[in-house]
């Protein structure tokens, strides 16, 4: 078979969806339509008022559709319940004489959920009469929603107790009935969590989907079951006739082990001013690590975080852990899902301190990271590339490259790019503009795709963009009639075609698999023959040369540049305290390296660091920045109760004179948790 380009129309605005709608199985295989979340902005009405627009919201969400939903459709728009109370509440500010009607645009931001269908046309978002549609998230596989209304689950503080400093973790199988997350006296300090499974529709009213459960719920559960087992099986955590990733069926958790580190205590402290707030990230989004399906849900975790906190008291300091990150984006700062993070950061910080700690990533070694300079058009020849895609991957593969040098006519495309599978028979991409897609077919089946994409934003210079996907090499879900791409060596050789000089900066997307899921994905990766030298320690050649197009450095998550979040390394407890073999490193286009790191390993030979396993009374050990970043969070969250800040994160800390771009200002040492043995670090 050979391979041919052919240009055809977008069918989604963002480039992961619309690979992903291209892929999918047949729509004769779904019951009804599906539905998917919309994070939306409403609108002024003509004379720039918002009050009318908010309260024709209310109606159609009360109602379940809206004016200019297909007859056919009873129920075409949806909200969670906080969602509806924040809704009403800011439709009567804004119905008040005196309230403004210039907000803050997160003000009038909204998640909603709505029929596939109804939320894009021509490839674009739908033109809404209302709002405009900001982010959407992938179809929720068995979104039902039953009518009405609940009460609110959280409760205020105890009365005369101090305003606490809450802690929110997002993350994936979270125990939260481990007795690290409890007290003796008080009971469980998790306020709020939201089990966002899949599985199917929810059978709590007021949310779209998965399971809330308040303190008041999991205290009587506590009381009700005599162990950690009986509870989440009762709660169908354990059940296995469903199907999906049961991540608490497991001993380790990486979820329960971060929340340990960020937020656990002796149950005999009777610790009262660390209340909980957590999302427990559906299995599915877990599993793709690629992001496609993670945004949506990663947003809708920060808001609801916020919701409920401000709910308790609005004016509770707040700090957030998300340890997880990507490998590809622009890595400036303005990536959808950081611009969206650091708007709700940003809008909260208006009443309460709110601080957000990320993880910088394990990426330091993967060779995912590439960059290239190209001289002007004069007698440029092509710079070549290999991208090896590995077989028995069974999720689609991706690579951004973002190219810089000031462009003046970004209409005018300035790069050739010829993509040479593994078969042989090489391509030149035809240039297709934003609003298509160059596709690789072959034998008349699509197998990869390349999208040309001018990314503008204000008072800066246009920025040029490639997307390229390729489809798996394997079956996924044993389905036979998935589009498969060959596996092994794709060639990448690009010409530069301008009149100026352009660097190039490729990031293969993260395409590995999680801890304890069964493998899908494999992570790609850059070859080069000129990549490598001896490497003194080893004796090797698998040392990256200095210069070289392979590279360590901007190695930090995606999603960690933008303005708000503090981004965290990992160190080792040895003498020196050097960096963790695998921690990213920066710098990128917008900071140096991460804000701050933690010891994630206690040396070369004890890899990793102790904390709770998923039931209670297990003490398990696990490494990354993952397991450094909630050690900075408590940090943080000591900090505010104390009023201070982030500023005086490095008082009594273990000070790094080296490697800031891996390490940040500073080592944080060891956290305190009694019932673990671990190493004491010196402080200089």
């Amino acid at each position: 078979m050979s391979t041919t380009w052919a240009t055809t129309d977008l069918k989604r605005p963002d480039r992961y969806l619309d690979w992903e709608v291209r892929n999918r199985r047949s729509e004769e295989d779904t019951e009804s339509e599906p539905w998917c979340s919309v994070y939306i902005e409403v609108k002024p009405d003509d004379k720039g008022k918002y009050s009318q627009n908010l309260e024709i919201l209310q109606t159609a969400v009360r109602t379940g559709r809206q004016n200019t939903d297909p007859p056919e459709m009873r129920f075409a728009i949806r909200m969670t319940d906080e969602e509806f109370r924040l809704l009403a509440k800011v439709a009567k500010q804004f119905g008040d004489e005196d309230a403004t009607d210039k907000p803050d645009p997160v003000a009038v931001r909204f998640f909603i959920y709505r029929p596939e269908a109804l939320i894009y046309s021509d490839g674009k978002f739908k033109d809404e009469e209302r709002y405009k549609i900001i982010l959407a998230g992938p179809p929720i596989e068995g979104l039902t929603f039953r009518q009405g209304f609940e009460r609110s689950i959280i409760g205020a503080p105890p009365t005369g107790m101090l305003r606490p400093t809450a802690i929110g973790i997002i993350d994936d199988g979270i125990a939260f009935a481990h007795e690290r997350f409890g007290t003796a006296l008080a009971g469980s300090r998790v306020e709020a969590i939201w089990l966002q499974d899949l599985e199917g529709p929810s059978s709590d009213n007021g949310v779209a989907f998965g399971k809330r459960l308040n303190k008041e719920r999991i205290d009587w559960l506590l009381q009700e079951h005599k162990n950690d087992v009986e509870l989440y099986r009762a709660l169908g955590l354990l059940d296995f006739s469903n199907e999906g990733h049961k991540a608490i069926a497991f001993r380790v958790t990486h979820g329960t082990h971060v929340a340990d580190l960020a937020a656990g205590f002796d149950p005999a402290e009777n610790e009262l001013f660390r209340p909980v707030f957590a999302v427990q990230l559906p299995s599915e989004a877990t599993a793709d690590t690629s992001g496609i399906t993670m945004g949506s849900y990663v947003l809708q975790a920060f808001r609801q975080i916020m919701l409920w906190a401000d709910e308790m008291d609005d004016k509770m300091p707040l700090v957030i852990n998300f340890s997880y990150g990507i490998l590809a984006g622009p890595k400036d700062g303005t990536s959808k899902l950081e611009e969206l993070i650091d708007d709700l950061v940003k809008h909260r910080r208006k009443k309460a301190r709110t601080l957000v700690v990320l993880s910088a990533g394990n990426n330091y070694r993967t060779r995912a990271t590439a960059q290239m300079t190209f001289t002007d058009n004069n007698g440029q020849e092509p710079q070549t590339l290999d991208w090896i895609i590995l077989p028995d991957d069974r999720t689609p593969s991706f690579l951004e490259i973002w190219f810089e040098g000031g462009i003046n006519d970004p209409s005018a495309w300035p790069i050739e790019l010829t993509l040479t599978p593994p078969t042989g028979e090489a391509g030149v991409s035809e240039m297709a503009d934003a609003e298509k897609l160059s596709l690789l077919r072959n034998g008349g089946r699509p197998i990869a795709g390349v999208y040309y994409d001018i990314v503008k934003e204000e008072n800066a210079p246009a920025r040029l963009r490639i997307f390229i996907a390729v489809n798996p090499t394997a079956p996924p879900d044993r389905d036979k009639e998935a589009n498969l791409a060959p596996a092994g060596r794709w060639r990448l050789s690009i010409r530069n075609r301008a009149e100026q000089e352009l660097t190039a900066k490729f990031y293969i997307q993260r395409d590995d698999t999680p801890v304890g899921y069964p493998r899908q994905g494999r992570q790609s990766y850059f070859e080069d023959p000129d990549a490598y030298e001896r490497d003194p320690q080893t004796g090797d050649y698998k040392m990256l040369k200095s210069g070289g197009l392979i590279m360590h450095e901007a190695t930090l998550s995606a999603i960690a540049n933008g303005d708000c979040p503090i981004v965290v390394g990992a160190a080792e407890g040895s003498e020196q305290f050097p960096p963790a073999d695998y921690t990213s490193s920066g710098p990128t286009e917008t900071r140096n390296g991460p804000d701050f790191s933690a010891i994630a390993d206690e040396g070369a030979a004890l890899p990793g660091i102790l904390a709770a396993g998923t039931y209670s009374g297990s003490v398990v050990s696990m490494r990354g920045t993952s397991v450094a970043a909630p050690q900075v969070t408590r940090r943080l969250a000591d900090l505010l109760a104390n009023g201070k800040g982030a500023d005086e994160m490095c008082d009594d800390s273990v000070s790094v004179p080296i490697n800031p771009q891996r390490l940040g200002a500073c080592v944080i040492g060891n956290v305190d948790a009694p019932h673990i043995p671990r190493r004491k670090y010196p402080s200089n």
